[in-house]
């Protein structure tokens, strides 16, 4: 069944537990178990990651976050298969859009004879 967790322990956000709950609530399996294992993660996690980078006072990486948030926030309201193809796309995107930002800022460093 379910691992020994200590006392004070979290629940991650797609927990068994708490689809459980969602389910009994009345809320439709097309949400429970097609887009809230795959949309809040991405929400809950790129919101804790541009918090961290904005008390560092990153700002690209902030901004990575925000995007991965954004991303699982449009997949909540593309039904469950939509959900999906949102986040294949949007991380797609977003990664991309950090690799150019990345390769863009390393071009400009560079002295030039």
């Amino acid at each position: 069944m379910h691992a020994h967790r200590e006392a004070g322990s979290r629940k991650a956000p797609a927990d068994p537990g708490v689809m459980g709950a969602l389910a009994g609530a009345g809320m439709s399996h097309a949400f429970v178990y097609g887009q809230y294992p795959l949309t809040v993660p991405l929400i809950v996690v790129g919101l804790a990651w541009a918090g961290l980078m904005a008390a560092r006072a990153n700002w690209r990486a902030c901004g990575t976050g925000l995007a991965v948030a954004a991303v699982g926030g449009v997949g909540t309201v593309a039904g469950p298969a939509g959900a999906w193809a949102v986040a294949g796309v949007g991380l797609c995107i977003v990664l991309l859009g950090s690799a150019a930002a990345i390769a863009w800022r390393q071009r400009r460093g560079v002295v030039r004879p």
